[in-house]
């Protein structure tokens, strides 16, 4: 859920670049304006109940690179992106390790969720390199993670389903052909993201699509926020954006027949 919020960030701001390039219409950009801010004020109370570690992590820095798409110039887009780009490497390190919390209720599920991931981490890479190189099959993940579990720790009412990383997960179910396919995606993706931010193709909605995405695959080196409905689809959206969209060949006048006229007296 806090996923979902936070990729709504970008999205809010796409809106606010797209009504300041229309025209110059104040009353219609102030209500915009009021519109987002609301929203956006609904978006960081949600953020702020669910309480999660990675919404509190992915915020800030998808709200840098928000920004980039508001603020006018070059010099900010540069600037503001590579505040993002390293504000987003912070924030993976806090996810990946006990990060110190604002209360002790957060620092207490901070450090059982973090030791909880390490050790998932572990048992799937473990798994991983034995079913190397075609993987266990897909969805098989849960039947084989309790393969390698410690039997004399196991508690019969809870069970691990995930990897809390969808690209070990994907690695250990469908091995290196999953990898290669995986590789071949990230680099189109780098390369569509890189694309839709250069200063000759400013689509606001396409960056938007760049952040919302990338705040999805850094979550899924935490978490399968991929395998919800909700968040796939978003991701899937955000894919579209990202494609681009050639216009459509002009018409070669040297084929047109030349237009006549006729004049009845």
């Amino acid at each position: 859920m806090a996923n979902l919020l936070v990729i709504n960030l970008p999205f809010l701001a796409a809106i606010l670049a797209s009504a300041r390039g229309r025209g110059r219409n104040v009353q219609r950009y102030s209500a915009v304006v009021a519109l987002m801010a609301g929203a956006a004020l609904v978006i960081a109370v949600g953020i702020a109940l669910n309480g999660s570690l990675a919404g509190y992590g992915l915020a800030v820095p998808v709200l840098v690179a928000s920004a980039a798409l508001v603020l006018p110039g070059r010099r900010s887009i540069g600037w503001l992106a590579g505040l993002a780009g390293i504000l987003l490497l912070v924030s993976v390190g806090w996810m990946a390790t006990s990060p110190p919390g604002s209360s002790n209720v957060l620092r207490s599920n901070a450090e059982t969720s973090v030791q909880s991931r390490q050790e998932i981490l572990a048992t799937s890479m473990k798994a991983a390199r034995e079913f190397m190189p075609l993987g266990a099959g897909v969805g098989t993940f849960q039947r084989v993670y309790a393969l390698y579990e410690d039997h004399d720790r196991l508690d019969p009412t809870t069970y691990v389903n995930h990897a809390h990383n969808d690209y070990v997960e994907i690695a250990m179910e469908t091995g290196i052909p999953g990898l290669i396919v995986l590789v071949v995606f990230l680099l189109w993706w780098g390369r569509a993201a890189w694309r839709v931010w250069r200063p000759g193709d400013p689509d606001p909605f396409a960056r938007a699509a760049a952040v919302a995405s990338a705040a999805i695959l850094v979550h899924s080196l935490v978490d399968f926020p991929l395998r919800t409905a909700a968040i796939s689809t978003c991701f899937a959206m955000c894919l579209a954006l990202l494609v681009r969209q050639k216009p459509p060949p002009a018409p070669d006048k040297s084929v047109l027949w030349s237009t006549r006229h006729v004049v009845a007296g």
